[in-house]
């Protein structure tokens, strides 16, 4: 069973979920550690907080949210009642433009469940994929959060451990690479995240990005100071159907 995709701005991918039988729409974002829901649906679910958990985006910046028991979520055929579920105010307060985002299914919802991205058919599918399958090592923090890493090459000459994340755009490499890749300037981006957080941003091309036999030339990358050696974002992701085994800690790509 496929489910349609949703793909706003190259950064958010949303689809059609149900949240304790009842229909919500989400984001589906590898990076965000655990599921979450918006504060005004787990109001209407009558959702009480039970605790709070503090994780950290890439760049250091601590969020909060509390925390609820699961509630049945449902993608496609695939059914899970996780033990917790994050609360956060963020989705409520995204652009108007986006329309109503009720939360976001993480890497830890499809723990027992391969699914498939197929970003030119703008589906997901459940089960694996054939492809150039990739180790991905799984990270938790704080007993909860869940994260997929991968080895990336820059310019066919230096490796990292970078993040998996469908909720980024550009691929992000840690600011003090720019000098080993001989990157000298770039384009410059200052201001505030929606959270309020400041960052200083540098985007400019590199001569190619790669992890296993999916090649990137020319990508335009994000150097930012973060906690990672880098980041994988859609930028890249797109340019293959991306499977996620994470019981097999793999990930497959296979060129569209």
């Amino acid at each position: 069973m496929a489910t349609p995709l949703e793909i706003v701005g190259n950064q958010l991918i949303l689809l059609e979920a149900e949240v304790a039988g009842r229909a919500a729409r989400m984001a589906l974002d590898t990076g965000a550690g655990i599921d979450l829901l918006s504060a005004s649906l787990a109001r209407e679910l009558g959702l009480a907080a039970t605790g709070a958990f503090t994780g950290e985006r890439m760049t250091g910046e601590e969020i909060t949210c509390d925390l609820v028991s699961g509630p049945p979520l449902r993608v496609g055929g695939f059914e899970h009642t996780p033990d917790v579920v994050g609360v956060h105010g963020l989705f409520d307060n995204l652009p108007p433009q986006l329309g109503r985002v009720d939360g976001a299914v993480s890497l830890r919802f499809f723990a027992e469940q391969p699914f498939t991205i197929d970003y030119a058919a703008s589906q997901l599918r459940l089960g694996a994929l054939a492809g150039d399958s990739v180790p991905m090592q799984l990270q938790q923090e704080g007993g909860l959060a869940m994260s997929g890493f991968v080895t990336a090459r820059l310019d066919d000459r230096l490796d990292g451990r970078f993040l998996v994340d469908t909720g980024a755009s550009l691929s992000v490499v840690e600011m003090k690479t720019m000098e080993r890749l001989d990157v000298l300037h770039g384009d410059v981006h200052e201001g505030t995240n929606e959270t309020g957080w400041r960052y200083h941003r540098i985007v400019a091309p590199i001569e190619s990005l790669a992890v296993g036999r999916t090649v990137h030339e020319r990508p335009k990358i994000c150097f930012e100071s973060i906690r990672h050696d880098g980041v994988i974002g859609n930028d890249f992701l797109k340019r293959a159907s991306v499977g996620f085994d994470v019981a097999a800690c793999r990930m497959a790509l296979a060129a569209v």
